[in-house]
């Protein structure tokens, strides 16, 4: 059987926004597996130029 695990939080602001995913990185979080929804921003994947 698989086990999911969820998790949601909400920034106030994109700087804070970036600082949750670094701790989740620094945690062992594969950011692969994260899905992160934004309003008026524009990123690049992880890895592309």
């Amino acid at each position: 059987m698989n086990e999911q695990n969820s998790v949601v939080a909400v920034y106030g602001s994109h700087p804070g926004a970036e600082q949750g995913v670094k701790e989740l990185q620094r945690a062992g979080i594969d950011l692969q597996s994260l899905s992160i929804i934004g309003k008026d921003t524009h990123t690049v994947a992880a890895g592309a130029r």
